[in-house]
């Protein structure tokens, strides 16, 4: 984004140079048509630089010369040509064009690609398919020309077994928030008993701060393996998640530990 506003600030101030030096360039023109030289009209062109001579001499013509008034007509159209180009390039309030986090369909990287792609749309101009109040996704919109942009981005996040899982629900196709509700169902962990004995294990059994993984990586994997298990018939309360972790850091912290 910083380039960018960079190169704009550049191709802006060329263009005001351009248009400084096309103004300058008819104060000549009409000096030189008001008088003649040794009883000879001048050649307007030749007042012109270069770039610029060579477009007008391009242009079809019945004489030998390009007359004064023709060759006004020529920067009258070059001055209007690079209004268009600065009125392109003026300041809007856009999105970084960067990619989406890409999802290929597996089940333990769903969480944190949603809550990137919910974070993403927590920002213009996506704040309209954002709530919030429940920091989610809204359920349905109105603004079908938004909705549809959303799947154009969902589409090309999508990778893989994913991918092929939405392409082929014809009923899906430009509706990105009933995509988002389609993966959420097909791919964000059920309440299903066996599952949640699992990760209850895995939780109080193996959850553990390898010695090489950074306290935000250990953090990272311990919410995300907490937020599984919300959906447990006995959910892990807040003060036994914090015990928890903090025991499971490794032994440099066990002053804290104490």
């Amino acid at each position: 984004m910083d380039k960018n506003d960079t190169f704009k600030q550049k191709v802006r101030s060329e263009l005001d140079g351009l248009q400084s030096m096309i103004h300058e360039q008819k104060k000549l023109l009409t000096s030189f048509t008001s008088s003649s030289i040794n009883n000879k009209t001048p050649d307007p062109i030749s007042v012109l630089p270069e770039s610029v001579q060579s477009l007008v001499r391009i242009l079809p013509v019945n004489s030998n010369h390009v007359s004064p008034t023709s060759t006004d007509q020529v920067l009258l159209m070059l001055t209007d040509s690079f209004s268009k180009m600065a009125s392109a390039l003026t300041d809007k309030n856009v999105e970084s064009k960067a990619d989406w986090l890409k999802f290929s369909g597996d089940h333990k990287k769903f969480r944190s690609w949603y809550l990137a792609l919910v974070t993403q749309l927590s920002i213009a101009p996506w704040t309209e398919l954002y709530d919030s109040f429940k920091n989610d996704v809204v359920s349905m919109t109105t603004n079908t020309t938004l909705n549809g942009k959303l799947y154009s981005k969902l589409i090309l996040a999508l990778e893989g077994l994913a991918l092929q899982h939405v392409v082929s629900q014809k009923h899906l196709r430009a509706n990105g928030l009933l995509v988002l509700q389609d993966l959420v169902h097909a791919y964000k962990p059920k309440n299903i008993p066996e599952v949640i004995a699992a990760k209850t294990t895995e939780f109080w059994g193996s959850m553990k701060r390898s010695p090489t993984e950074s306290l935000d990586a250990y953090y990272n994997r311990f919410q995300e393996l907490l937020d599984d298990l919300v959906e447990a018939d006995e959910p892990i309360s807040t003060k036994s998640a914090i015990r928890h972790f903090l025991f499971t850091l490794g032994p440099e912290f066990e002053s804290i530990q104490k």
